[in-house]
């Protein structure tokens, strides 16, 4: 049994804890968020006591405490993360790691010196349709990959929207570079290695940026172009996606679209099943189909502590290189 300590209420920390709800090695102990209200539903939920603070919960059970989730604001990740890994605790923390190179070294400094576990929660690693494109490049089903186009595409941030509007702030939040495209250079580089090349394009918007191309060139020449933005109307929905391009045939997954589409070379076509998680709570949360990456990343999570066996999969480590690359090609624009 894994005991986890939940810090932050909000959006993700409630999709967390609804997945550990489902996670039978896995039980939240305590939660921490300094919203009272936003706390008290998750520890109704999950039958255990709330806390103001990560402080104060590692005070009052941190002996009852293998874990901690940070499901923080990207830019108090550091301190968190590096608070939790002193206290002896192994961490999962939201993506980003962090939003500098040097507050990602010392989360990556603090787990080496403690002797315990990070993991940063790049979900699309675990997301099904995700994880089976991987498993279909993997393989060579339908031949060589050539080349990919990604994408995340959602509504214009606005004030009101967030807590102290901290995803309106590019100081706080790092704009859609560091609350989007993360996500699938991330997976890009778990899937192709690291990028030998890249060039990038944004716009401004109100003097942020809020639309982001790039195009980066990974060993052995494949292309991956990937798009992010949150620059467009109120009504206009959320959607990820990718596009590929292989030796005999294409794949095509759009989220509001449902299962991918798989054309081969010889003419024939399919929508695919995707193999996805056996959970009982398939639900709408926020702005995604499912729980299913979250419950599958969390899973994974807990496995491997429950094992004692060491996180292979975006370990603080591994994120940190997708952190160096995202601030590169930012700096870049």
């Amino acid at each position: 049994m894994v005991r986890v300590g939940l810090v932050g209420a909000g959006f993700m920390g409630y999709t967390h804890s609804l997945c550990y709800g489902m996670i039978e090695k896995a039980r939240v102990v305590g939660v921490a968020d300094v919203r009272g209200e936003m706390a008290e539903r998750v520890a109704r939920e999950r039958s255990c006591p709330r806390y103001g603070s990560l402080r104060t919960m590692l005070a009052e059970i941190g002996s009852e405490i293998d874990a901690v989730d940070l499901c923080l604001p990207t830019y108090l990740h550091a301190d968190a993360a590096v608070e939790a890994l002193s206290a002896g605790k192994h961490v999962i923390v939201e993506k980003p790691l962090a939003l500098s190179k040097a507050d990602g070294e010392r989360i990556v400094e603090a787990a080496r010196s403690a002797g315990r576990q990070c993991m940063v929660a790049h979900v699309l690693r675990f997301w099904p349709e995700y994880v089976w494109l991987r498993e279909v490049v993997e393989r060579g089903d339908l031949g060589a990959l050539l080349n990919m186009s990604m994408w995340r595409l959602t509504q214009r941030r606005k004030p009101g929207t967030s807590w102290q509007d901290w995803l309106y702030d590019p100081a706080r939040c790092g704009s859609p570079a560091m609350d989007l495209h993360i996500h699938d250079l991330d997976f890009a580089r778990a899937l192709l290695g690291e990028p030998v090349s890249f060039a990038a394009r944004g716009t401004v918007h109100g003097n942020r940026l809020e639309h982001l191309f790039a195009q980066y060139t990974f060993p052995g020449g494949k292309v991956v172009s990937i798009e992010s933005g949150w620059g467009f109307p109120l009504n206009y929905p959320f959607e990820m996606g990718f596009r590929c391009a292989f030796e005999r045939g294409a794949i095509e997954f759009r989220s509001r679209s449902g299962a991918p589409m798989l054309y081969r070379s010889d003419g024939s076509s399919e929508q695919v099943r995707v193999p996805s998680p056996a959970i009982s709570d398939r639900a709408t949360v926020g702005n995604v189909a499912s729980i299913m990456g979250y419950f599958a990343e969390l899973a994974y999570f807990v496995e491997r502590l429950d094992a004692g066996a060491r996180i292979e999969e975006a370990d603080a480590s591994d994120a940190l290189r997708s952190l160096e690359v995202m601030l590169d090609v930012v700096a870049s624009l």
